[in-house]
């Protein structure tokens, strides 16, 4: 889902993008070159852009499906003094349960 929507986000910034510099060619203005020469570059730099991020949320995965923010949560537990077989327990009733599987 992430993925479909960031997408969507660059295609919407590329089509203002190329709107904007075909209007400004169109009416003749002297800030045309300059808006097409940004839009040369940008339409490499935001994909490659928006691929590093979707690659940065990918990996805040780890192998075993869960994110950092459930191991931390994991971890505040076990500094509370929670019991460590009690906690592997649930963790691995949410992984069986196919919570914590990264293809969902």
């Amino acid at each position: 889902m992430i993925r479909r929507i960031i997408a969507i986000a660059g295609i919407a910034v590329l089509v203002l993008l190329y709107g904007a510099s075909f209007i400004l060619a169109i009416m003749a203005r002297p800030e045309a070159h300059q808006m097409f020469m940004a839009s040369l570059v940008l339409t490499i730099f935001i994909p490659v852009v928006l691929w590093a991020a979707l690659k940065l949320h990918e990996n805040a995965k780890q192998k075993d499906g869960m994110t950092m923010h459930e191991m931390r949560k994991w971890n505040k537990r076990l500094k509370a003094g929670e019991s460590p077989e009690q906690l592997a327990k649930e963790i691995e009733e949410k992984y069986r349960n196919g919570e914590l599987d990264r293809k969902k």
